[in-house]
């Protein structure tokens, strides 16, 4: 990745797509359990199937503390569906960061760590509310696509806001706006990255330039973004202080 995407990806708040992180691993276990319950249909054997995928994964990517979040958390929902058991996502997240803790204790100071759990912990107190509300007040589900994407990525963006101000030289301004949309393509262009391997062995390539066009549009929205005067603030100036 060149230093002027890195710079524009950051100022735009969307750093994390280019990391290998726990949205990216999502993307992928998340996925391949689905098409093999839609394929085999047995709750049990997918899980399974998926289990060990997202081990392979974590072993292949080094144990990055966002991968390793989200593989325990997967894990803990697969090992729920194959012994019929409930699992609490709270309950799972505060686990893997004790084990992580205890393993590197020092870890707790790495920026990507905090922003991994942090993140995470707004993510499920906001779908929790979000369901609470659903089911309370009758929402059309095309509404429900709009709403949702939106309050998780102010929500992320303000968990997190702490990190970046104790520890950043900056704060993204338009990172809740720009994650609605680059979130959106991102499993797309995976998909397509992914489908396109077999396709390219036989000659086939539309595919993987599906995946680059896609890519290609998530750059132009962080390059427009990034572009705007007010796109980033600096955490010196003396009003950010006070806050």
């Amino acid at each position: 990745v060149s230093l002027e995407v890195n710079a524009s990806f950051s100022r735009s708040g969307i750093l994390h797509i280019l990391a290998v992180s726990g949205q990216h691993f999502s993307i992928i276990i998340i996925g391949l359990y689905r098409f093999l319950m839609a394929v085999f249909k047995h709750k049990k054997a997918c899980s399974g199937i998926a289990l060990g995928a997202a081990l392979l994964y974590t072993l292949f990517t080094g144990f990055s503390p966002s991968v390793t979040r989200a593989a325990f958390m997967c894990c803990a929902i697969f090992a729920a569906n194959i012994f019929k058991e409930k699992s609490d996502s709270l309950i799972n997240l505060s686990a893997v960061l004790v084990i992580l803790l205890l393993y590197r204790p020092y870890s707790i100071i790495n920026p990507s760590l905090l922003l991994s759990f942090i993140a995470t912990v707004g993510i499920i107190l906001t779908l929790d509310q979000l369901d609470r509300f659903y089911s309370k007040s009758k929402v059309k589900k095309a509404f429900k696509w709009l709403i949702t994407p939106a309050a998780l990525s102010v929500s992320t963006s303000l968990f997190c806001m702490p990190v970046y101000l104790l520890g950043f030289d900056y704060v993204s301004l338009c990172a809740p706006i720009t994650n609605i949309f680059a979130n959106a393509l991102v499993g797309p262009a995976m998909v397509c990255a992914i489908a396109a391997l077999p396709f390219d062995m036989i000659g086939i390539g539309f595919i993987a330039e599906i995946g680059e066009f896609l890519f290609e549009i998530i750059r132009y929205i962080s390059d427009t973004a990034a572009g705007f005067r007010f796109s980033c603030i600096s955490l010196h100036t003396p009003h950010i202080w006070l806050l």
